[in-house]
């Protein structure tokens, strides 16, 4: 049985099919038994969604 996931996300702005995106993950925490990942979108340099899985 896989383990419990907890995803956020906070969208920021609207993206479109086709729009050029950075997109930007790093290990936000590690935990004796849990690591979560973070995750940024950014278009042009601003920030259109941020999301995080835990």
């Amino acid at each position: 049985m896989p383990a419990d996931r907890h995803v956020e996300a906070e969208y920021l702005k609207v993206l479109v099919f086709e729009d050029e995106v950075q997109v930007r993950l790093r290990v936000e925490g590690v935990g004796r038994t849990s690591i979560t990942y973070a995750w940024d979108i950014a278009k042009a340099g601003d920030f259109w969604v941020r999301a995080a899985l835990m």
